[in-house]
């Protein structure tokens, strides 16, 4: 993480804090950038060189307005304004990264074959919580390549029970 974003994102974090307004910033911050990992060229056309900061301004303000808070649009603003509007979702993820801290929480990225059932993501969440001794969000994606089994990220960990890894870990077995 770079000095600016770390600046830039403590800054919102501390201003989200005196507002009480953390929450809400957490999952706006996080739309936004879903938004925009969606449509790279947006974020192409608010870091342009070809457009004025007040043009870039303009078209932030036209997307934005109503949708997030004003304090996240001025946020997004200023990174224009300062020819950084490339380094949003960096900002976003050490505003969460630090959401997270404040609050216990850690994410655990969950790779599964098929969609998990409530009563699995339930009992699975309680086991990831009492490995991090912190609240877990889970965030499961589907890979179909899967093969049984389920493939878990968190805290630079990763916890890999699909029969793949189990049947690879048996070949090694054997071949010594």
């Amino acid at each position: 993480m770079t000095d600016f974003v770390r600046e830039y994102s403590n800054a919102l974090y501390s201003l989200s804090e005196e507002e009480g307004l953390q929450e809400e910033f957490n999952a706006s911050l996080e739309e936004v950038t879903k938004l925009l990992d969606e449509q790279p060229d947006f974020v192409r056309l608010l870091s342009s060189y070809a457009l004025t900061k007040g043009e870039r301004d303009d078209i932030a303000e036209q997307v934005f307005r109503g949708r997030i808070h004003d304090y996240l649009l001025n946020f997004i603003k200023v990174l224009i304004d300062r020819n950084a509007f490339q380094t949003f979702g960096d900002c976003a993820r050490a505003y969460h990264d630090r959401y997270n801290d404040a609050h216990g929480i850690t994410d655990a990225y969950v790779t599964a074959p098929m969609p998990l059932k409530a009563d699995t993501i339930k009992a699975l969440t309680a086991k990831l919580q009492q490995i991090a001794g912190r609240g877990v969000v889970l965030h499961v994606s589907i890979d179909k390549t899967v093969i049984g089994g389920l493939r878990v990220l968190m805290d630079g960990r990763r916890y890999d029970n699909t029969i793949q890894t189990r049947l690879e870990q048996l070949r090694r077995e054997l071949v010594r």
